[in-house]
């Protein structure tokens, strides 16, 4: 019983401590998963590769788009990797997340101080939502800055489970290790 005891701690201690690195992307921002939304984006330039979507402008300004339907059940925090350069790049930004028929929105904030200027991955906090809704298909960020000159690459945003969810997963392995022990002695 002790060893099951040791096996349950472990593995516990090793899903609760790296949690936030198993996240699902949502979407990278490459220019065969992202559609820029050029009606709705207002950078002076925004380029995009194989890898990432790139936006010149101010602190101001807005990035919107579409990408391929992901269903995020189950997942409660939201990650964004960029990167930053420009005279100014300490603004806070706003990122909305929109249902597939873009109608509701789920709205994160960040700041750019957050961002180097390599990429990174920041954790970003829940602002506030039109309606519940688990499919996520759009895409839109905000600058809530004073119109300083302002470049940011996007990488991917990800979604993260819920704490709750690596238990439940633990405890299922855990009860699994225990039967299979059980039916060799």
């Amino acid at each position: 019983m002790k060893h099951y005891i040791q096996i349950i701690v472990l593995v516990l201690t090793f899903v609760l401590g790296a949690y936030s690195s198993f996240a699902v992307v949502i979407t990278g921002f490459s220019n065969s998963e992202f559609a820029v939304a050029a009606l709705f984006s207002d950078f002076l330039a925004i380029t995009q590769n194989a890898t990432s979507t790139t936006a010149n402008g101010t602190d101001q300004n807005i990035l919107a788009g579409t990408f391929t339907p992901i269903d995020i059940t189950g997942f409660s925090t939201i990650e964004l990797s960029a990167l930053v350069s420009g005279t100014n790049p300490n603004g806070a930004f706003t990122i909305d997340l929109f249902n597939t028929d873009l109608t509701q929105y789920r709205t994160y904030s960040g700041a750019t101080t957050s961002l180097t200027s390599s990429l990174s991955t920041i954790t970003l906090s829940f602002e506030s939502q039109t309606a519940a809704f688990n499919d996520i298909g759009g895409f839109q960020f905000g600058g809530q800055g004073s119109g300083s000159s302002l470049n940011i690459t996007f990488g991917s945003i990800a979604a993260v489970p819920e704490p709750s969810t690596w238990v439940l997963l633990a405890g299922g392995l855990a009860i699994i290790l225990l039967l299979r022990r059980r039916r060799r002695a």
